[in-house]
């Protein structure tokens, strides 16, 4: 047989699913995988490889071992380590065990290589209150290099970041009273480290301020700004 060589690395891989008697056939999933062109370090490509066909096959144990040892005379690296292939393996358990060691992220780690968020600023624009915030908001995020989506793209993004504001007025309860407020927050779509199925919305920023009673100059657009000039701080020191 004579190997024709190409531009590309394909990997292959076979497990044997289960045996259950000596003589009878096997159950093999083979797999190919196509390398990055560009890969110097092949072992440390594989988890950027292109999948390109992944069957089972029935066999018995002669054609296991003519196959096996083709694959094993056409490899350029052998004996690869399970800890390579388990970058490829998506199932549940190996999810799980892959994510509940590391430490859970910094706060402005969520904040680097953004894609954007979605804002809906009709609420806002609605109430006379409030008809100036979404505005600002774009402006002042927009200037910082906050990306914000169409709809359309907001629903290609993977875990559709939306960023939230909202106005809550002045009033009194009991005869205490409970300032204004405004808050800003930006959350996304995430699983979860025990069950990769199971998906969940979770904030990856927030911040709230509330009126200074003690200032009688103190309106909500002083709370906007206030606001936004904290995310404006994170995003800024995410990006330096």
């Amino acid at each position: 047989m004579r190997v024709v060589e190409t531009t590309f690395a394909v990997m292959c891989c076979a497990v044997f699913l289960f045996s259950s008697h000596a003589v009878a056939n096997e159950l093999v999933l083979l797999e190919a995988r196509r390398l990055p062109q560009a890969c110097g370090e092949p072992l440390s490509c594989i988890p950027q490889s292109q999948l390109l066909v992944r069957n089972i096959a029935a066999l018995d144990q002669r054609e296991s071992r003519e196959i096996m040892s083709f694959l094993n005379r056409i490899s350029s690296i052998r004996g690869i380590s399970d800890t390579h292939i388990d970058t490829l393996n998506t199932s549940k358990a190996v999810i799980a065990k892959r994510y509940h060691a590391p430490a859970k992220a910094e706060k402005l780690d969520l904040l680097r290589h953004h894609p954007g968020v979605y804002f809906d600023t009709e609420k806002l624009d609605q109430k006379e209150d409030t008809q100036s915030f979404g505005s600002y908001v774009k402006t002042q995020l927009g200037a910082a290099g906050v990306k914000f989506l169409s709809k359309e793209d907001w629903e290609e993004t993977p875990g559709r970041p939306t960023l939230t504001l909202r106005y809550s007025a002045r009033r009194e309860s009991e005869g205490c009273i409970i300032p204004f407020s405004v808050s800003l927050s930006i959350s996304e779509e995430a699983v979860l480290v025990r069950d990769a199925s199971l998906k969940v919305s979770g904030t990856i920023w927030a911040a709230t301020t509330r009126q200074n009673l003690a200032n009688t100059n103190y309106t909500s657009t002083s709370a906007l700004r206030e606001t936004v000039d904290k995310f404006l701080t994170d995003w800024k020191m995410a990006h330096r």
